[in-house]
This record gives C-alpha cells, sequence and structure tokens, in this order.
C-alpha cells in the first residue's frame, strides 16, 4: 500500500509541474503553453477504456486509512470523460455529525461519478480532473433533503486531483476528494452543513482509485 502511494505521488508530480508551467506560459502570454492537440490525441486514446481495481478512502492528510473498497470500474468513454460506475455513498458519510444525514448516506444507492480529464504529459499520461458533484435527494428527519456532495480539492484550481496512466503496467491511479456536503438549494437562511473535518480543522478525506484496464 505505500508503494502504491508513493507511485501515485510521483506521477502526479508530472502532472502538478507540467501544470505549473502552463499556467505560467498563460501568465506570459505565451501562445505556445501546454500540450499541442496531436498529444493530446495520443494522451486520449492511450488511456479510453475500461478499467477496475480500488478504492481506498484516507483522512487527516492521508495520514488514517477509513476504508477499503474493492471491484470499483470506471471508464474512460471519450477523450475526456471518466466515469466511475457505482461508487457507493456510503464511503462519504464517515465524518458527518448529523446522525439522520449520515445514516442517509449510508442507505444511498451507489452512484456514478463523471470527471473531466485534462491533460499536461504525455509519457506517462499525466492529467489533472475536474470531479461533477454528486446530487442525492434523500429523506431524514421526516422530510426530503437536496443533499450536493463536492468531490474537488478545496482549495481548487490549484489543487486539482491528479491522476496518471502508465501504459507499460498498465497502472491508472487518481485522486479525489471529499470536499462539502452542502443541504438543500436554499442557503439564505443558513441551512448549510459542510462536511465536518473540512469546516472545522481545513481537512478532508482523499480517495485514490487505482487499477488495470480490463
Amino acid at each position: 500500500m505505500k508503494h502504491l502511494k508513493t507511485m501515485l505521488l510521483g506521477l502526479c508530480c508530472i502532472a502538478v509541474m507540467s501544470l505549473t508551467s502552463c499556467l505560467s506560459n498563460d501568465n506570459n502570454n505565451n501562445s505556445n503553453n501546454g500540450l499541442t492537440p496531436q498529444e493530446k490525441a495520443v494522451c486520449a486514446a492511450a488511456v479510453r477504456g475500461y478499467y477496475s481495481g480500488e478504492a481506498y478512502t484516507y483522512a487527516d492528510g492521508n495520514a488514517t486509512k477509513l476504508d477499503t473498497l474493492k471491484n470499483l470500474t470506471w471508464g474512460i468513454v471519450n477523450d475526456t470523460t471518466m466515469i466511475i460506475y457505482d461508487f457507493p455513498p456510503a464511503l462519504l458519510a464517515y465524518n458527518i455529525s448529523n446522525t439522520d444525514l449520515k445514516e442517509a448516506l449510508k442507505a444511498a444507492p451507489a452512484q456514478d461519478i463523471e470527471g473531466h480529464l485534462y491533460y499536461v504529459n504525455v509519457s506517462p499520461v499525466g492529467f489533472y480532473v475536474i470531479y461533477e458533484p454528486i446530487k442525492l435527494n434523500l429523506f431524514y428527519g421526516d422530510t426530503h433533503h437536496d443533499v450536493t456532495i463536492y468531490l474537488n480539492h478545496p482549495q481548487a484550481p490549484y489543487n486539482l486531483a491528479s491522476g496518471a496512466y502508465d501504459a507499460s503496467k498498465p497502472l491508472f491511479q487518481v485522486q479525489m476528494y471529499e470536499n462539502a456536503v452542502i443541504v438543500d438549494t436554499d442557503t439564505s437562511n443558513g441551512n448549510i452543513s459542510f462536511h465536518d473535518s473540512y469546516a472545522a480543522v481545513r481537512t478532508y478525506n482523499e480517495f485514490l482509485i487505482s487499477g488495470k484496464k480490463q
């Protein structure tokens, strides 16, 4: 497991350094920033396909492993779209202090999660991801609630979820964060519930998704 996390860290450094270079070039109005369309096409062709593996859940800045989900599947269904299939909301309930909300999340059906890939390195393929939030309608406390779960880094776009694909393995690894849980769309009355660990001590749950092509 330590080797797994070390490998992702090394591959993600490629994505981060490439992204930093891109942003620097943008700031300098350099037209030659990032990958060329041809390079992006090479990346997309390399990663396209379906994968199976595990999702590891961590808290406290990766110091505490909370859970391991086996037999997770996901796919890169077009050039830039990743879909994680049947992700259980129960894994997002660990740091929820509201007991009713926690139990409702545990009982909620599995959800597909969509992410958008932005390629920043060709070999190995390095990328960062922006995830679409999970939106649920949950019944607890004798009423229905609209619950939105945000899965991007709390300091995005500067600290984005990173990932990499090593075709020689062929190993695909990517991060995902549980940033915030928002209850009900109308927040004017303060009816907003942030993920406790993020709101209280500025940490969050992180997921490491790792697997190989099917």
